[in-house]
């Protein structure tokens, strides 16, 4: 609906559920959007101050507290129909007065108020509904986020959107501080069915590799290398049971994390080589082991010295390769 233009008429008249300013204060208001390049006498300015709004010294208004505006007469249109605007429209006084001041900030055309005003009654319903159905759990937060919707019935959009970015930032940094928390809390859950794997093994229970599994899926997404040396426990685990089939899923995959995450070249990589490989011999693999033997043994020698104790157990492990008959198991 349009705005009608016939400053004659000082009155309000709502239509079909939409709101039709039919001229008046209003329109005088208004056309100092549409006339702004005019050469003629300018109209009254619309300004803000403190939630109320002023309309040259044709607009009378006093505010006698938070949110409570009292308005006089404007060119015969008594106060009582811009409160029956605001009624209409479903908003406070104070939140439109704010509105007015963004409408000609804005420029908007006389022949859009009544669809803008429309949108904008719809937009500040849904969000004091969204304000009052929030609860939290932080006093502090739920503190905040009650005063936005004091601020936007007293029109202080401003004061509104401050108050609702100090409740998120205060809502996410305990949500960090949580997060950290809960990280440690699984990371020590992991660390319980670890030791429970390890308490297994030294029973020589295959139960072991179950609690080294749960372990594992325990390890938050941040500590990948430590999901590693579980699953690579896990693996030795299978692998002294016996259950060379079950026991390769484990072993890969420590060792496509650990090469990820650390490097090709680390000690650790060259730790998971060597499982892997023994893993293979132990099936009579011999191609695939001799391959990842040589590997580890040239990431070892490079990264900790040819004499250091754990090249020399890989090259035990190796040489064990080329006597298949061997089965003696890596102590690595």
């Amino acid at each position: 609906m349009a705005l009608h233009q016939k400053r004659e008429e000082p009155e309000l008249a709502f239509i079909g559920g939409g709101i039709v300013i039919a001229g008046g204060a209003f329109w005088q208001v208004y056309t100092h959007f549409a006339q702004s390049g005019s050469t003629e006498k300018p109209p009254p300015i619309v300004t803000v101050n403190g939630g109320g709004v002023a309309a040259g010294g044709d607009l009378r208004i006093t505010q006698t507290g938070p949110g409570t505006i009292t308005l006089g007469d404007v060119h015969g249109i008594p106060p009582e129909d811009f409160q029956r605007v605001s009624g209409e429209l479903g908003v406070t006084q104070a939140a439109l007065a704010s509105f007015f001041k963004i409408l000609e900030k804005q420029k908007v055309a006389p022949e859009d108020l009544d669809s803008t005003l429309r949108e904008f009654a719809k937009r500040y319903q849904q969000l004091e509904e969204d304000l009052k159905g929030f609860t939290s759990e932080d006093p502090e937060v739920a503190a905040l986020r009650e005063q936005p919707h004091t601020a936007l019935e007293a029109g202080d959009f401003g004061r509104a959107e401050r108050l609702l970015n100090e409740a998120s930032a205060k809502d996410l940094a305990a949500a960090e501080r949580q997060e950290s928390m809960a990280k440690q809390r699984r990371l020590s859950a992991a660390q319980s069915k670890a030791n429970n794997g390890g308490l297994k093994w030294t029973q020589f229970a295959w139960e072991a590799a179950e609690y080294y599994r749960q372990a594992a899926a325990l390890v938050p997404a941040e500590a990948e290398t430590q999901r590693a040396e579980y699953l690579n426990l896990q693996g030795h685990a299978l692998h002294e049971a016996g259950d060379y089939r079950h026991a390769e899923k484990p072993f890969t995959q420590a060792l496509a994390i650990r090469e990820k995450a650390l490097g090709p070249e680390h000690p650790d990589v060259a730790q998971s080589l060597n499982n892997l490989a023994a893993l293979y011999r132990a099936q009579g693999q011999y191609a695939k082991a001799e391959l990842l033997y040589q590997r580890a043994l040239a990431i070892d020698e490079k990264a900790l010295g040819s004499e250091h104790p754990t090249v020399a157990t890989l090259r035990k492990n190796y040489a064990a390769l080329l006597r298949p008959a061997s089965q003696a198991r890596p102590t690595r």
